[in-house]
C-alpha cells in the first residue's frame, strides 16, 4: 500500500536556540576585542565598562529570563544593571560624580517601577517581590550608609525616602496577603 502525503511540508519556525548560538560569537568576539585593545593600548580599564554594556544588551535583548519574565522583574533587572554600569564608569573612568548621579537614577527608576506596579495593582500584585526584594534592602543600605559616612545629599535623601516609602506602600497594599506572597517567592511550605 502506497501512502501519498498531500499536506505541505512543515516549515520550521523561529528557532531561538539557533539564533542565540549565532549571535553569541559576535558578542564574545567584541568582548575579547575590547579586552585585547585595552590591554594593548593601556590606560584606564574602559573595556570592563564596554563588556558590561555588551552583557546588558545580551541579557536584555537576547538571553531573556525563563523565570519571572514580567515587566516588573525586567525593569528591576535593567535598573540594577544600569546602576552597576554607572558605578563602573565612576570607579574606572571618571570618578567623583556617582554619589550624586546614581541615587538620582535609582529613585527615578523606583518611581517609574512603583507607578507601573500601582497602575495595574490587580495584575501586578503577583510580582510584588520583584519590586520589594531590591527596594527594601537598597533603601535600608542607603540610609545606613548615608548615616555612617555622613553623605546626606538631596539625591540620597530622596532615594532613601522613595525606596523605603515604596516598600512600605507595597507592604500596606498587600496587607494580609504578604505572608502568602513571601511563601510563594521563597518557595516555602
Amino acid at each position: 500500500m502506497h501512502i501519498e502525503i498531500i499536506y505541505a511540508p512543515a516549515r520550521r519556525g523561529f528557532d531561538r536556540r539557533q539564533m542565540l548560538r549565532i549571535w553569541r560569537w559576535p558578542f564574545l568576539g567584541l568582548a575579547f576585542a575590547c579586552a585585547v585593545v585595552n590591554l594593548a593600548v593601556g590606560g584606564k580599564a574602559w573595556s570592563l565598562v564596554a563588556i558590561w554594556g555588551l552583557y546588558m544588551v545580551w541579557s536584555n535583548l537576547f538571553a531573556l529570563n525563563m523565570v519571572d519574565y514580567n515587566r516588573m522583574s525586567q525593569g528591576v533587572k535593567m535598573t540594577l544593571q544600569i546602576l552597576l554600569e554607572l558605578l563602573l564608569i565612576d570607579l574606572l573612568l571618571a570618578p567623583g560624580w556617582a554619589l550624586f548621579v546614581v541615587p538620582i537614577v535609582a529613585f527615578g527608576a523606583m518611581i517609574a517601577l512603583g507607578a507601573l506596579f500601582f497602575s495595574d495593582f490587580r495584575r501586578q500584585k503577583a510580582n510584588v517581590m520583584a519590586l520589594l526584594a531590591p527596594a527594601l534592602p537598597l533603601g535600608i543600605l542607603g540610609a545606613v550608609g548615608s548615616w555612617i559616612w555622613q553623605l546626606w545629599s538631596w539625591p540620597m535623601v530622596v532615594f532613601c525616602a522613595v525606596t523605603l516609602g515604596l516598600s512600605l506602600a507595597c507592604i500596606v497594599a498587600l496587607g494580609s496577603r504578604l505572608p502568602a506572597s513571601l511563601k510563594k517567592y521563597f518557595h516555602l511550605k
